[in-house]
């Protein structure tokens, strides 16, 4: 693997995860969470345009936010609290705050929702994604296909409960091959649970968090098995943090394809993104 080849070649895993990494490494793509509920903006780029264009937009929610009739309040990742109901309002909001900062979908970006299931599926097993609505284990599958028609999405996160296995393997069939579905709960950075996840043939990207597995060498043990199985990699913040940059430089040393750190403002989530915009230039100067 990558990891074991630059090992070998001389770059000491503290080096590279201090940032002294080689030039033939790549950098992530930036996803920004700028809407609790949880609405993210992916930057179709992997450069600092691609930074400058999502911090932009965040600068334009709010005076979008102001215009519904909504005072701005903050999430714990420095995203905005939507006081609505509907996702559909949502990405309403979102979608003009990405035109009036001048952008436009596909060239400068897309939307993606980190949807965090878990947390509005009931003990009865059913899904309540929206006040005042309840649907079934197969209702809410054929839901997210229903937004994605409409809508520019290209990233789902945690679309379904972890345990509805089910609905996971249909949904993979259905937007796989159209939707980067990405894995948390499912997966929790447990190799053992990602195996399992392989042989089902579910999601297709997981994201990379430390802490729920508990050590770095083996949140880089269940990279190297994504990797293998030709899994993409979601390296992401936990809520919370300080502005310590291990996230940024874990992305880059690993090929992260994504780097999830919360909204473009507070500096414990913008120091992980500048992070692999430093290496780059780093990498420039040498």
């Amino acid at each position: 693997m990558r990891w074991k080849s630059l090992t070998r070649a001389g770059h000491p895993r503290s080096a590279l995860l201090a940032g002294a990494a080689c030039k033939m490494l790549r950098y992530p793509v930036h996803v920004f969470n700028v809407i609790n509920g949880a609405l993210k903006r992916r930057a179709n780029s992997q450069r600092s345009d691609g930074v400058c264009c999502g911090a932009e937009v965040y600068v334009e929610l709010r005076s979008c936010f102001e215009e519904a009739g909504m005072r701005p309040s903050f999430g714990d990742e420095g995203t905005f609290v939507f006081s609505g109901s509907a996702v559909l309002d949502a990405m309403s909001l979102l979608c003009s705050a990405i035109e009036r900062a001048g952008y436009r979908a596909p060239q400068w970006g897309f939307l993606a929702i980190g949807a965090a299931a878990n947390g509005f599926h009931n003990v009865d097993g059913a899904y309540s994604p929206e006040v005042g609505r309840r649907f079934s284990s197969s209702e809410m599958s054929d839901w997210w296909p229903q937004l994605v028609e409409h809508l520019p999405i290209v990233i789902l996160e945690d679309p379904l409960h972890e345990g509805h296995i089910g609905g996971w393997e249909r949904l993979t069939l259905r937007l796989g091959s159209h939707v980067i579905l990405v894995g948390d709960y499912i997966f929790v950075t447990d190799p053992a649970r990602l195996g399992r996840a392989i042989y089902d043939g579910l999601a297709g990207r997981i994201l990379l968090k430390p802490n729920p597995i508990g050590a770095v060498s083996e949140t880089i043990h269940t990279w190297g098995e994504a990797v293998l199985d030709g899994y993409k990699t979601v390296v992401s913040h936990r809520s919370g943090e300080t502005s310590d940059i291990f996230i940024g430089n874990l992305a880059v040393v690993i090929d992260g394809d994504y780097i999830k750190a919360g909204a473009p403002a507070r500096s414990e989530r913008a120091e992980k993104y500048n992070r692999p915009l430093e290496t780059e230039r780093e990498m420039r100067a040498r």
